[in-house]
């Protein structure tokens, strides 16, 4: 069966009617198709939410969302100029080229600037980096931890950066005009430089002209090691604190030196020590000593002078105070100490030898006695009383010394046994050990230097 065109001049698309109540063979002429330049004209174009359009060869290249994005699954060539009017543009790209030298920021801005400017760079994790215009301060800034920034300085004549392998952070003084530093402040010519180095800054001064005027407020810097730090000194101060410059008053203390005395005009605290030991006597004011005589006899003796004591009546003191005079007798450093009517020895290395015999008595002997043990204790003293107890107690000789007399004796009455024992490989009587068993029981023990013997 055949049918009839409902428009037999159809100027637009003809197509089959959808519905009974269509024409079965309808047109429109707003959906035209221009077969000589093989183009299709219609004012709207209306796909499914997600639908799909695309070429014969890469079909759904562009997909039309039901929010209205439109994503493009190949690339986007724009040959004109492309604005946009969104709040934002995100690049998940890796490879950003842009043809144009100048990048513009803050384009929108208008009248007196007001609002930074810069590039941050998002570092995960860790705290991002940024480098911007700071208008406040107006210069160019940086930082590095996202708190702190620093400003950018600028290198002038002469002032140049160095690129070279492990000197990329350093800038380096060219032969140019070299620094000036709020001019006739420092002044650093070529030639003469200022070279940086690990452990401080090195100033070449070789040709500078000395400065012969002064003020004041002139400075002097030195390094305090135990601050860490660099202090200052004016000209002003330094003259104060030294009194001018001038020391008047000094006064000799102890033996140590030469002391500084609180009279004006020293004012600090502090110790000057002169070394006196290559002085000349002669040299010295006031150098000798006088000693009075009995009946107001007087000697004076000149430093380096020797003071000969000859026999007679020998040396005496007056006086109620205790005076000592020490004598070198060559008996071994041993000291005389001369009291009011007593002549005391001090033995530090007299022997019997250079003592007139009976000199020391019993009643001048100077014995210890230690009545105090614990078990296995060393004895130290010479008279050594012991307690056994109950269940006996074990004590020391000391190390064996020559002529030297050691005493235990029992005291008590329990049936512990006091058990003395040689100090190390000594032996008592060539045994290790001796016993005292009943309450004052006595053993007297005598070295020769090497071994003990009961006496």
């Amino acid at each position: 069966m055949a049918y009839q065109p409902y428009d037999r001049n159809a100027s637009g698309i003809v197509f089959f009617g959808t519905s009974a109540t269509d024409q079965v063979f309808e047109s429109s002429s707003n959906f035209v198709v221009d077969a000589a330049n093989s183009q299709v004209r219609v004012p709207n174009i209306v796909v499914s939410d997600g639908g799909k359009i695309g070429s014969a060869s890469q079909t759904g290249i562009l997909t039309l969302a039901s929010d209205g994005v439109a994503t493009f699954s190949s690339g986007v060539v724009i040959e004109g100029n492309l604005t946009v009017n969104g709040t934002q543009v995100v690049l998940n790209t890796e490879t950003l080229n842009v043809e144009d030298n100048i990048i513009i920021l803050n384009s929108n801005a208008t009248g007196s600037a007001s609002a930074d400017a810069g590039v941050e760079v998002e570092r995960g994790d860790d705290t991002n980096v940024r480098l911007q215009w700071d208008e406040g301060e107006n210069q160019w800034s940086f930082t590095n931890n996202g708190s702190n920034y620093h400003a950018i300085g600028v290198a002038r004549s002469g002032l140049v950066y160095d690129s070279t392998a492990g000197n990329k952070y350093y800038f380096d003084i060219g032969a140019g005009n070299g620094i000036t530093v709020n001019a006739n402040d420092i002044a650093v010519t070529a030639g003469t430089g200022i070279t940086v180095n690990s452990g401080g800054v090195n100033v070449d001064i070789t040709g500078l002209t000395e400065l012969t005027t002064s003020a004041s407020d002139d400075v002097l810097l030195i390094y305090d090691t135990d601050a860490s730090t660099h202090k200052k000194i004016t000209k002003s101060n330094l003259l104060t604190d030294l009194g001018g410059g001038t020391v008047t008053s000094i006064a000799v203390s102890g033996t140590d030196g030469i002391d500084v005395d609180s009279g004006s005009p020293i004012t600090t605290t502090g110790v000057i020590v002169l070394g006196l030991s290559n002085v000349p006597n002669a040299a010295l004011a006031n150098s000798s000593i006088t000693v009075a005589g009995d009946a107001g006899s007087n000697q004076t003796l000149s430093l380096g002078d020797t003071l000969t004591i000859s026999g007679g009546s020998g040396i005496v003191t007056y006086g109620a105070n205790t005076d000592t005079l020490t004598v070198d007798l060559n008996v071994d450093n041993s000291t005389i100490e001369v009291a009011t009517d007593v002549v005391q020895i001090k033995d530090s290395g007299v022997t019997s030898a250079k003592i007139a015999d009976g000199a020391v008595t019993e009643v001048k002997r100077s014995r210890t006695v230690d009545s105090s043990f614990a078990n296995n204790d060393t004895i130290s003293s010479d008279i050594n009383l012991v307690s056994g107890g109950a269940g006996g107690i074990a004590v020391k000789l000391p190390t064996p010394v020559s002529g030297k007399i050691v005493v235990v004796k029992k005291i008590d009455s329990a049936a512990g046994t006091v058990t003395i024992q040689q100090n190390n490989t000594d032996t008592i009587d060539g045994a290790s050990s001796k016993s005292l068993y009943y309450q004052y029981e006595t053993m007297t023990f005598v070295s020769d230097g090497t071994n003990w013997f009961v006496i």
